[in-house]
């Protein structure tokens, strides 16, 4: 248990009465689980036994602890962490894995986005963001589409629009033939907390983008609902219409031979 008082919000503490629950994997029902608790020990570990005499084997794929009761003088539950051992041993979570990982580090491990630690990368700054589209490839061709409900939290630029080339470190490639036309970007998500740039179609070296052009694509009525809201970002913009937006045209620093030029109205 996480046992201590926050200044100005309450006591933090464990539940007088809780049941563990177990997910069917075939049904999708849960139930039950009989176990019996035994004393907390002084640092606030609490150890269940599942199982009484004669209680069936039951294989689950989840398992939901649920609280009904919080113990005299708490305010809210605490957890510090929950594990199982099977018998005096440790035994590991089923935890999600991911395809990839930073080149600097193969240890992925998704509870290290939650370990409440501020010097590692992985605790969670940002609820993400909701975006529509992000390709890469040949002679792409996207018409006569309307994307809304666009949105992201803080520390998370959204891109609900983009045509980017791979990063640096893949090999170098050729992309391009590449069509956006006849678009419209409007209708975001509300509460935005950081900036938008809405269509971004570029090529960063060593990777090119040739014949990449967003022609007659509409972006309207952004700019009250992202603190910096930014039309597009591209090589080749023509016949386009940015309204209520704070720029109409973005560009960041690029490497040397990229260009961008576009004509709004």
């Amino acid at each position: 248990m996480n046992c201590h008082t926050v200044s100005g919000l309450g006591r933090l503490g464990p539940a007088a009465d809780y049941q563990i629950q177990a997910r069917d994997p075939n049904t999708g029902i849960f139930h039950d689980v009989p176990f019996v608790r035994h004393s907390r020990t002084v640092d606030g570990a609490e150890i269940n036994t599942f199982g009484t005499a004669g209680s069936p084997i039951i294989t689950t794929d989840q398992i939901v602890i649920l609280l009904n009761a919080r113990e005299l003088g708490v305010d809210y539950y605490s957890l510090r962490e929950v594990a199982l051992q099977n018998g005096g041993e440790p035994m590991a979570f089923k935890l999600p894995t991911s395809l990839n990982h930073l080149a600097w580090d193969s240890n992925y491990e998704v509870l290290r986005a939650f370990d409440g630690d501020p010097d590692t990368q992985w605790v969670s700054a940002t609820q993400g963001m909701i975006g529509a589209l992000d390709v890469v490839g040949n002679n792409v061709k996207l018409t006569g589409l309307k994307i809304i409900g666009f949105g992201t939290k803080a520390t998370r630029e959204c891109f609900p629009m983009g045509m980017v080339t791979p990063p640096p470190w893949y090999p170098p490639a050729i992309f391009g033939n590449v069509l956006i036309e006849n678009c419209v970007l409007t209708q975001p998500a509300t509460h935005n907390t950081d900036g938008i740039t809405t269509v971004i179609v570029v090529g960063f070296l060593p990777h090119n983008l040739t014949n990449a052009v967003v022609r007659s694509c509409t972006i309207a009525s952004l700019r009250s609902y992202f603190p910096v809201s930014q039309g597009f970002a591209a090589l080749h913009v023509e016949n386009c219409l940015v309204s209520d937006c704070q720029k109409a045209v973005y560009s960041s620093p690029m490497p040397i031979g990229l260009a961008m030029w576009g004509r709004c109205f």
